[in-house]
């Protein structure tokens, strides 16, 4: 394995188990209907994401090819997006959907897999993701499609390792979230205190009279 298919192996490894849609799905049917159930989202992620991947290739793959000159400029500013979309999505991680329910999408095997499917394919965060890390790797002075290639096995290994990983942290996700809840409760809302406030003026109002 070269030292460019080992980067999209990591950054992949590392796109797929950062908090987001894709993690807290895989998370929420493992939580919800049993481990069975989330490794149904376990090829769907990976297709989908090799799908997106797949699109996001043929405009990388058009630049190195025509204006190869242009390539590493394309290639930094794919840097500081990447790290622009790590510090987004650490601020602000899936909002909310995980939780000790059955509030589901899909029920069924097939049509869990078709939503998971098209939620990875479809997502344009995880395309743009895409566009900025293969220049980060590809080398358009080597042969194109062999590079393709490996970095799609390096993705999918690391697409299935990263959503095994999301299923067996799923509880740890849950009271994370639940613990992130329980820091903010109701009371300190500046709204939230001042109904309250006036909720238990007139209760002694009705007291007195």
């Amino acid at each position: 394995m070269s030292s460019d298919t080992m980067l999209v192996f990591a950054a992949s490894l590392f796109l797929v188990i950062l908090p987001g849609p894709l993690a807290d799905l895989t998370a929420r049917y493992t939580l919800a209907r049993g481990r069975a159930t989330g490794l149904l989202t376990v090829p769907a992620i990976a297709l989908g994401l090799v799908a997106a991947m797949t699109a996001a290739s043929l405009p990388v793959v058009a630049l190195a090819r025509t204006l190869p000159h242009l390539f590493e400029l394309v290639s930094w500013i794919g840097m500081v997006y990447l790290m622009l979309h790590v510090l987004w999505t650490l601020q602000h991680p899936a909002r909310g959907y995980l939780a000790h329910n059955d509030n589901l999408p899909e029920r069924r095997p097939l049509r869990i897999v078709l939503y998971v499917f098209r939620v990875a394919a479809l997502r344009p965060r995880s395309i743009l993701a895409f566009l900025a890390l293969l220049p980060q790797a590809l080398d358009p002075r080597a042969v194109l499609p062999w590079q393709l290639v490996e970095f799609d096995l390096a993705f999918i290994a690391a697409v299935v390792l990263g959503s095994i990983l999301n299923m067996e942290l799923a509880g740890h996700r849950l009271r994370r979230m639940e613990k992130r809840g329980s820091g903010r409760p109701a009371s300190r809302k500046p709204h939230t205190r001042f109904i309250s406030r006036r909720a238990v003026t007139a209760g002694y109002r009705r007291i007195a009279a």
